[in-house]
């Protein structure tokens, strides 16, 4: 069961980055100029505006370090980590939410990431 976990992680890895990608290209939009990688990683990292997204990262760090930290997975543990998947991007009127719909409504290459971590997300607990 371990390899579910992998296959999480490399699922919400992919959303992950399609979704501080859009975030980025609307930071520039509002601040009317370009981000430079390093620069935009200072902000989310430091700018009090962008605090909301840190749930979304830390969950994704979780879900590596309990990959690397568990010798075994169990059902209970891929149920836990559906739940918390779907607790930062599912809960409805927090800002992750609605922005996360936003960018999924203009941006296909997420939606097709979203497809595949909904997928991962039923087979985790569905299959053996």
């Amino acid at each position: 069961m371990k390899n579910k976990v992998a296959e999480l992680s490399q699922a919400l890895r992919e959303v992950h980055k399609l979704f501080l990608e859009n975030e980025r290209v609307a930071a520039e939009k509002y601040l009317e100029k370009s981000l430079p990688p390093y620069a935009f990683l200072t902000m989310l990292m430091q700018d009090k505006n962008f605090k909301w997204i840190q749930p979304f990262s830390a969950l994704l760090a979780e879900i590596d370090a309990f990959e690397d930290e568990a010798e075994e997975v169990t059902k209970e543990d891929l149920l836990r980590l559906k739940k918390q998947v779907e607790a930062v991007l599912r809960t409805p009127d927090t800002m992750i939410f609605d922005r996360y719909r936003d960018h999924l409504m203009h941006d296909g290459e997420l939606m097709v990431a979203n497809a595949r971590l909904n997928q991962v997300l039923n087979q985790m607990v569905t299959s053996p």
